[in-house]
């Protein structure tokens, strides 16, 4: 199952060639809280922390993590901002699409 965990170093969503980078602790620069990751647009970045409140997550959180701020990266480039601000709407689908990264079955 690891192998199907693989978070890219970059990728292209629309016209923006993002770049993931992987950080210990990540401060939010709204309230100052820590936060898993963000989707930074302006700079074309996914950022992704390895711990969250002192404890080390383990490569599934991080990789959720991704998907969720993959989400709302494609959101915003289709122009879908009341579904990108929407939080619940984001952590579903990007919930199912994990589900379906770990459950798709190649015939060989």
């Amino acid at each position: 199952m690891e192998n199907k965990l693989k978070i890219p170093t970059k990728f292209q969503v629309g016209s923006s060639d993002y770049k993931v980078k992987i950080k210990h602790v990540i401060y939010s620069s709204e309230s100052g809280q820590e936060i898993y990751g963000y989707q930074d647009p302006l700079n074309e970045e996914i950022a992704l922390a390895l711990t969250y409140n002192s404890n080390t997550l383990n490569h599934k959180e991080v990789f959720r993590t991704f998907y969720h701020e993959l989400v709302h990266a494609i959101l915003r480039e289709m122009g879908e901002e009341d579904l990108n601000d929407n939080e619940r709407f984001v952590e579903g689908f990007s919930r199912l699409l994990v589900q379906y990264e770990l459950s798709k079955k190649f015939t060989k």
